[in-house]
């Protein structure tokens, strides 16, 4: 029985450790789901617009007002201290035309102005002291401090320089005080001193009760202006709530144009964002367009190829010179195949981002040269005549393969695209920049409305005839990506019929 007792004693505790775990658990999750609230809250634009709007109302309303109190509670001591000054320097006058500080000794003589002092210090809730010129206390209002001594350093100030307009302000205390001075009859020598102390616990008191009730008011009025603040915000906002729904709706599938001409900010974002569709439409357009010339080029030379051996099984036994001839052509689609798929891993190889130069500082001098003899033969062949014209030597920071590419595929249009028996000028030149390699060929040019064409990718001017000369349209785009790989341009100029330009500018030192 015991050892069921302590299965159930100790049962009842772990239930109630996973009970407590679990509340812990609760907390923790509600604290964090909080936290994560509160985050998101301060993340929102209308959240720091109502803040802003709050405080800029609460600030200098409260500024203002304890600012407004504290100026008027000195002023209204000052002006309590300034009656009482007055009345203190009517009482010194009083007290030299009637030798007050000389009648103490004959009994009877000062009751009329002791009467008079203890009214004055009553009216004002204040205390008067009169010390003689021997810094004694001959009269006290409170009584405590009478035929007492006082030397202090407002007594000794006053009997010295005869002040009687400064006064002292102990807010801790609650009273101001000042020193007034007793003249003799003939009104040129000091015979005493009356210090004045008088309360401002009623002034103080008073104004404190002010600032419960501005406090209340200012109270009232931060519920106002965060009323009026969150639906100011909400009015700021409702142009760019407007906005995200706009951009939502896009986000769903309808990539149409927005227009949120609300406010200045907003219109500016749709602009962006319909210039930002423009771009990806066209963006899109374009790689549909290339995945068709990819699909069509790519299939002509299947086509090509299955019609030939189509035919070759049609024929039956054909003689071995007509198979040779058709082999001879499969063949050639092949080779054509193969430089479509090399020239397209090659432009994506270019278009990537993380495309990598190998540079090197090369003599383009000697690298031309280079080219232009493995092109000798092609052109011979047509009666072609290349030049090459080195203004000066130049070396610069390029990729020698990529950049010997770039002239070969220029020089290889400008030879399958001229006249039988016509040139190509190739020249060099260079400034303190750049480099410049000038192509000039008497072809057959480019007519001005494609000119801007040429560099798009399965663009030909004249499609035959660069089928028959075993062109894929990739060449020339592969060029420019090239030279912008470099940070240089190139530039076409055409009369069509009588031949075309190519300048290519290169910078002679590249900066990655």
């Amino acid at each position: 029985m015991q050892f069921l007792k302590k299965v159930q004693s100790d049962k009842g505790l772990n239930l109630k450790n996973i009970e407590m775990e679990s509340f812990r658990t609760r907390i923790a999750y509600h604290l964090s789901h909080l936290r994560e609230s509160l985050s998101d809250s301060l993340k929102s634009v209308r959240v720091w617009f109502f803040l802003l709007i709050v405080l800029m109302a609460w600030i200098p309303c409260t500024v203002m007002t304890a600012y407004v109190i504290d100026q008027t509670e000195k002023e209204q001591i000052k002006r309590q201290v300034e009656e009482l000054q007055y009345q203190g320097l009517a009482l010194s006058r009083q007290m030299s035309r009637t030798a007050y500080l000389g009648n103490f000794d004959t009994p009877g003589m000062n009751i009329g102005m002791n009467a008079e002092i203890s009214l004055l210090s009553d009216l004002y809730d204040g205390r008067i002291m009169v010390i003689n010129d021997s810094f004694q206390v001959v009269q006290d209002t409170y009584n405590t401090d009478t035929n007492k001594y006082n030397i202090s350093q407002k007594v000794l100030s006053c009997f010295r320089n005869g002040e009687k307009n400064n006064y002292e302000y102990f807010a801790d205390r609650q009273y101001a005080e000042f020193t007034i001075p007793i003249y003799d009859q003939s009104l040129k020598q000091i015979r005493g001193v009356m210090v004045f102390s008088t309360s401002t616990r009623n002034i103080e008191v008073l104004f404190d009760a002010q600032r419960r009730q501005y406090q209340i008011l200012e109270l009232i009025i931060c519920i106002v202006i965060a009323f009026l603040g969150f639906g100011l915000s909400g009015i700021l906002m409702r142009p760019f709530n407007k906005l995200t729904n706009e951009l939502n709706r896009a986000n769903q599938g309808d990539m149409e144009p927005i227009s949120v001409d609300d406010c200045m900010e907003t219109a500016r974002m749709s602009a962006v964002y319909n210039e930002s569709l423009l771009r990806l439409k066209h963006l899109d357009e374009s790689r549909q367009e290339f995945v068709s010339n990819v699909s069509h080029e790519l299939k002509t030379p299947i086509t090509s190829i299955r019609i030939l051996a189509d035919t070759l099984i049609a024929m039956g036994e054909a003689p071995v010179e007509l198979y040779q001839e058709f082999m001879t052509d499969i063949s050639e689609e092949i080779d054509r195949e193969s430089r479509i798929i090399d020239d397209l891993l090659e432009m994506v190889r270019l278009d990537r981002n993380n495309a990598v130069l190998q540079v090197e500082r090369v003599n383009i001098n000697e690298l031309l040269e280079s080219v232009l003899k493995r092109l000798t033969g092609a052109a011979d062949l047509r009666n072609i005549s290349i030049t090459l014209e080195s203004i000066r030597s130049v070396s610069a920071d390029v990729d020698e393969l990529k950049f010997s590419r770039v002239i070969s595929n220029l020089v290889e249009n400008a030879i399958k695209y001229n006249k039988d028996g016509g040139s190509v000028n190739v020249s060099l030149n260079a400034d303190q920049t750049y480099f410049y390699v000038k192509i000039v060929d008497t072809g057959v040019g480019i007519p001005e409305d494609e000119i801007g064409k040429i560099f798009e990718r399965f663009y030909r001017v004249d499609k035959a005839r660069s089928r028959e000369t075993g062109g894929t349209g990739l060449g020339l785009s592969i060029c420019k990506n090239i030279i912008q790989l470099h940070h240089g341009v190139i530039r076409v100029s055409s009369d069509y019929g009588e031949g075309s330009t190519f300048v290519v500018r290169i910078p002679l030192i590249y900066i990655p």
